[in-house]
């Protein structure tokens, strides 16, 4: 592991997603109060309440459950099937929300920010993946970074591997690539392939510690970087504020895609199959880190590696 070294970053590809969204959003093509069904082809409604908004879909209170379909869809290599295609025979099928009515809760939603990608594909007019290239990871110079394998330098690109116990099977089956390495007492690492799933902008983003890093200066700098405005400092400051203060009984802050820490500090984590990662950064005094490792059971690590920075 380099801080080249491209890896898959779970989670951590939702604060892209928001950053697309909010730059429609500054455009004029939305407004972050809309209700999200304005902006799709399908109708998206709970049963009990109000539209959704986009607002509440960044913020995960949009109360929306991730089906068993979410995690069917894994697959080697890259998705069989568009984003779009895969939610509107979803939300086709069944209603996936939870009982209480969007605004009410706060939960985490996967499903609900593979939504958001396929709004920026609308409303944006191009794939996610371009989009993402075009308007986000090329301004920054962000060169390497992608979310399709398709061009991605594979020699780079780190092999991710899963922690299996001496007593369990490997959790995705159909991913494990080759023979897992002993690492003692009967448990052992098993090396998968470069997988993917079908709501790429929840977690499909490819990149490196490095390039992680300059998006995080961007940020830090008000949405510029090197002469590049991919945001109005106005817009980043937005995201980096507590966007629904009653949703939070534990009291950390809900931003747009964003949670905030203690200090002054926000960050996103990500953990998936294989791979875990960890973006932090703290405005005021212009503080960043970027993590990536490709075992998923270094995710409790690198929140421990967050919070000892937090406190420097």
């Amino acid at each position: 592991m380099r801080a080249d070294t491209l890896l898959n970053v779970a989670s951590v590809t939702k604060t892209f997603t928001a950053a697309l969204l909010l730059q429609l959003v500054e455009q004029g093509r939305c407004q972050l109060d809309d209700p999200a069904e304005r902006h799709l082809p399908f109708a998206l409604r709970h049963p009990v309440g109000h539209a959704p908004t986009l607002r509440q879909l960044l913020t995960h209170s949009a109360s929306i459950a991730d089906p068993a379909a979410y995690a069917a869809s894994y697959v080697c290599g890259d998705p069989r099937q568009p984003m779009g295609h895969w939610l509107q025979a979803q939300f086709g099928a069944a209603s996936l929300f939870h009982a209480e009515p969007p605004g009410s809760r706060h939960s985490y939603s996967n499903v609900g920010y593979g939504l958001l990608g396929f709004i920026v594909e609308r409303l944006g007019g191009r794939s996610f993946e371009a989009q993402c290239r075009r308007a986000w990871l090329s301004p920054l110079g962000m060169h390497d970074s992608r979310v399709m394998l398709a061009g991605l330098p594979r020699h780079r690109h780190a092999t991710p591997h899963e922690f299996i116990a001496a007593d369990q099977q490997p959790r995705e089956p159909r991913l494990v690539r080759g023979q897992p390495l002993p690492v003692g007492d009967g448990a052992r690492q098993q090396p998968l392939c470069l997988y993917s799933f079908a709501t790429i902008s929840d977690g499909l983003l490819r990149s490196s510690a490095a390039e992680l890093a300059r998006n995080l200066q961007a940020l830090l700098a008000g949405g510029i970087l090197e002469g590049r405005r991919v945001l109005q400092a106005a817009t980043v400051a937005q995201m980096f504020s507590d966007q629904a203060p009653h949703l939070n009984p534990r009291g950390y802050r809900q931003g747009l895609a964003w949670r905030g820490l203690g200090e002054g500090a926000w960050a996103h984590f990500g953990s998936d199959p294989g791979v875990a990662a960890a973006v932090a950064l703290r405005p005021r005094d212009g503080r960043g880190m970027a993590l990536l490792a490709n075992g998923s059971r270094a995710r409790p690590l690198l929140g421990a590696l967050v919070t000892e920075w937090m406190a420097l």
